[in-house]
């Protein structure tokens, strides 16, 4: 089995490249205009000044995708090791179609599993990406002291 992982994440490191290779090209571009004493000195410095600009928001964008995506996976981790474990059914995936890599769509799953009190449905906090066509399988780690704390394993059976 497959484990699937979050949209986010993936977004969030190309956002962080974008930027980080933006703000270096301004940067160097900035630099180089201090070195030169003609009328294009000018132009480097708002060019480099601009890309430098440009790349500081796919950076921070990207940093707090990141930074979402790390406070998913403790929160995971701790449910992981003092919630209950609960295997469920995928009932239904509800598909963004605005996000698409390939032949997969972002998604986000509807699952049921059964503990003591009956049947209980979740929803994904997170979107993943999803081809409609797979069969998926959910582990859902509950908090003992709160069913409203939990996190969902996505998994391509």
């Amino acid at each position: 089995m497959k484990l699937m992982r979050g949209v986010s994440g993936v977004a969030g490191i190309v956002l962080f490249i974008v930027g980080g290779s933006l703000f270096l090209v301004g940067a160097v571009l900035f630099g180089v205009a201090f070195l030169m004493t003609s009328y294009a000195r000018l132009a480097l410095l708002i060019t480099g000044g601009a890309l430098m600009f440009s790349g500081v928001i796919p950076l921070i964008i990207g940093w707090v995708l990141w930074r979402e995506v790390k406070k998913e996976r403790m929160r995971l981790d701790r449910l992981k090791g003092s919630g209950v474990r609960y295997d469920a059914t995928v009932e239904r995936l509800e598909f963004n179609n605005n996000v698409r890599v390939g032949h997969s769509l972002s998604a986000r799953a509807e699952c049921r599993y059964e503990n003591f009190e009956g049947s209980s449905m979740v929803v994904t906090s997170g979107s993943f990406l999803a081809d409609g066509r797979q069969e998926y399988r959910a582990v859902v780690y509950v908090n003992h002291r709160d069913a409203s704390d939990y996190a969902v394993e996505i998994f391509q059976v």
